[in-house]
């Protein structure tokens, strides 16, 4: 992963977590970060000459909706979580991470957010971030 993109997810998460409800334009955003794809400012994806011709408008998954189209952002190898917190309700508290013993992963880190996609958004996004910088 280049800095750039990591620079990229790293502003994408603080704008998640600032989030009170769904957002499609972040949903474009992260769509343009994990597939490399570009996304014009009416939101249509543009494709290469090769696949495609024309464009596919709003094609980007609803991330910051589905709990389904979150998950898809989860890189493989890497286990996830989510949950509500027994303190504060609503609150959601997700994590992704490279498989590890089931006390550590779900007692060490994760992150918060009322809404459960967003929640699993930028746990995602953080394992990619990681898995980007350790080489895995």
């Amino acid at each position: 992963m280049t800095e750039v993109m990591a620079a990229e997810i790293e502003k994408l998460i603080e704008q998640l977590k600032k989030l009170t409800g769904p957002d499609r334009e972040l949903d474009f955003s992260i769509y343009r970060i994990v597939s490399g794809r570009k996304i014009d400012a009416d939101g249509f994806i543009t494709f290469d000459h090769q696949e495609a011709t024309g464009h596919i408008s709003r094609f980007a998954p609803h991330y910051t909706k589905s709990i389904d189209a979150a998950l898809t952002l989860v890189p493989v190898g890497f286990a996830w979580f989510l949950r509500t917190t027994p303190f504060t309700s609503p609150m959601y508290w997700a994590d992704a991470k490279k498989y590890e013993p089931l006390a550590k992963f779900v007692n060490e880190g994760g992150v918060r957010h009322s809404l459960p996609a967003i929640a699993l958004c930028i746990a995602a996004l953080r394992a990619l971030s990681h898995k980007g910088s350790s080489n895995d």
